[in-house]
């Protein structure tokens, strides 16, 4: 299946760009404010 919503595409994009660079903490700014973002507690907004 694939994803046609902006926000799960974006959610997938930074999940495995954070895997690929091996972070586990990285900060996003999900139109909220900054929050702090863990690859394996990720919830969409």
């Amino acid at each position: 299946m694939v994803p046609t919503d902006g926000s799960e595409l974006a959610r997938r994009a930074l999940e495995e760009a954070c895997t690929i660079a091996g972070l586990t903490d990285a900060t996003i700014n999900d139109g909220d404010g900054l929050r702090p973002y863990n690859r394996n507690s990720f919830e969409a907004p």
